[in-house]
Parts: C-alpha cells; sequence; structure tokens
C-alpha cells in the first residue's frame, strides 16, 4: 500500500480522459502504456512521442469526459490502442478501483466496454488508516499485449479470511485466462529468521516488522517470481541492520 497525499477515500468517479490523450492520439499513432510510468525502469517517458510539441498542441486542451467507477482508484490507468472488443476497435482505458472492480474504457468516448469485479475489499486491514474505507487492487497491474492479458493482484476478503488472489485477465473480455492464484509464502533467511507473506500476517519472526502491511514504519520488501504453474518466493539479502 502507499501512503495518500490529500485524496479523498470516499472518491467514486475518476476522470480518467482528458485531452492530453486527445493531443497524443491527434498527432501520432497512439502508443500502448502498459505499466506503471511506461517502462520497468519508472520513468515516465513516453520515448515514442516525438511530434507532440507546443505548435502541434491542441487549442482545445480540457477535460474530455468524466467516468464514474464504484470505489476510489490508486493504480495508475493503463491504455492499449486499436484493441477489438465485441467486435468493434476500440483503444481502451484500463482502470481497476479499491473495490475490486477492473474496467475497460473507450479512451475517445468514455464510455464503459467492460466491466468486472474479483471479489469483496477488505475494510481497512491491519489497522492501516493511510487508505480509503476498502482495500482492493491497489497496485498497477502489468499488460502483456502479446498474450492479450493483463497481471494484477486484488486484496479480497473471503469466509476463510482474506487473501491476494493474482489474476491473468483476457483483455477483450476481463475473464480470467488461468485459474486465479492465491499469494502466500514462507522463508527461512540467511540469518536464521522467518520471512512470512500473506494476506494476515505480514511479518518477520523474530523480530515483529513495524507498520506491517501500511506505508508507515518499516515494511520489508518481498519478491514472487510467478510462473503459469506455481509461485515461488524470492528475497534479496538485507542488511542486519534493517
Amino acid at each position: 500500500m502507499k501512503q495518500k497525499n490529500s485524496f479523498d477515500a470516499h472518491l467514486r468517479s475518476l476522470i480518467v480522459l482528458m485531452s492530453a490523450l486527445t493531443a497524443t492520439l491527434a498527432v501520432a499513432a497512439p502508443y500502448a502504456v502498459t505499466t506503471y510510468h511506461y517502462d520497468g525502469l519508472r520513468t515516465g517517458w513516453n520515448r515514442n512521442e516525438t511530434s507532440l510539441s507546443a505548435a502541434t498542441f491542441p487549442s482545445s486542451f480540457g477535460l474530455l469526459s468524466t467516468v464514474s467507477l464504484d470505489d476510489q482508484v490508486d493504480a495508475q490507468p493503463l491504455l492499449v490502442p486499436a484493441l477489438q472488443i465485441a467486435g468493434n476497435v476500440h483503444d481502451v482505458v484500463y482502470v481497476v478501483t479499491e473495490n475490486n472492480s477492473v474496467y475497460a474504457i473507450d479512451a475517445n468516448s468514455g464510455t464503459i466496454l467492460l466491466q468486472r469485479n474479483l471479489g469483496s475489499p477488505v475494510s481497512t486491514p491491519l489497522g492501516c488508516g493511510n487508505n480509503g474505507p476498502r482495500v482492493g487492487i491497489t497496485g498497477t497491474p502489468v499488460i502483456d499485449i502479446t498474450r492479450g492479458e493483463m497481471f494484477l493482484i486484488a486484496y479480497v476478503s473471503g469466509s476463510s479470511g482474506p487473501s491476494y488472489q493474482l489474476h491473468a485477465i483476457n483483455l477483450t473480455t476481463l475473464a480470467d485466462a488461468l485459474p486465479p492464484v492465491t499469494v502466500a509464502a514462507t522463508q527461512m533467511l540467511t540469518d536464521g529468521t522467518t520471512f512470512v507473506f500473506n494476506a494476515t500476517a505480514f511479518v518477520i519472526s523474530p523480530p515483529a516488522c513495524p507498520g506491517a502491511g501500511c506505508s508507515a514504519g518499516r515494511p520489508r520488501p518481498w519478491y514472487h517470481s510467478c510462473t503459469r504453474n506455481s509461485t515461488t518466493p524470492r528475497r534479496p539479502p538485507r542488511p542486519a541492520s534493517s
């Protein structure tokens, strides 16, 4: 989870389609935005944009559409151009919410093309107060255009408690391309401590991790390398003082 700035925790609508996008579409072919800040380095730089300038910037710059969603949005919207959905070609914006909802929205008209909910979100998990009243999909998904799939993690409240569910979702239907995988792991570290990661305990034992599950305190990093059949935990060495 990430610390919020001055953001309304009860936001129910998101302005996702601005004339900045329209400017890109008008000047050059739209460029797919498939991960947070364009690339794995998180530069935020669209290196494919070579035509947009002060001279070509549209005078009509401004709000294009307002799209009502079902909850707060913390993840970055992503864009896939020229995608065929239900027999028609669209430039599609994908948006996810803290209610565990996934939306596919036409980037030019603001029409919601597809919508799917992945399960009940978790209410104020682990005592964290740095989010809204619900936590569902917080991290920005990743899109694999070649496979036609979007990968994301939903924080789901179920009968046996909360869980992190890793989904591979088809871009044109929002159906699961594969059965969801529950993300949970335990790993013995080189210093003899045990690192536990699951939806109810994000701790190192011993000692307890302050601010577990929150941006406050000192949360520990945890990496999962995933195949299509399993998830394998992987964590880099850490300094003894961490």
